[in-house]
């Protein structure tokens, strides 16, 4: 209901010790580059699809010109 005041939700994680908190921070952080990596190499796919493309349209031009 809009009248109800609004809950915030909070969310916590324990560890065992201090060996097993770093690990899971190395772990978090690998998984993050992981996926940067992943997002770079589909851009950079998607710039080398767009790249053919325009040389193919560009190539099909000077043909075109040629005649």
């Amino acid at each position: 209901d809009a009248k109800n005041k609004m809950l915030q939700r909070v969310y916590g994680i324990c560890f065992d010790n201090e060996e097993d908190l770093r690990k899971d921070i190395e772990w978090i952080i690998e998984k993050r580059n992981d996926l940067a990596h992943k997002i770079i190499e589909t851009k950079v796919k998607n710039v080398d699809s767009a790249i053919e493309t325009i040389y193919s349209v560009m190539n099909r031009l000077l043909i075109m010109i040629a005649r």
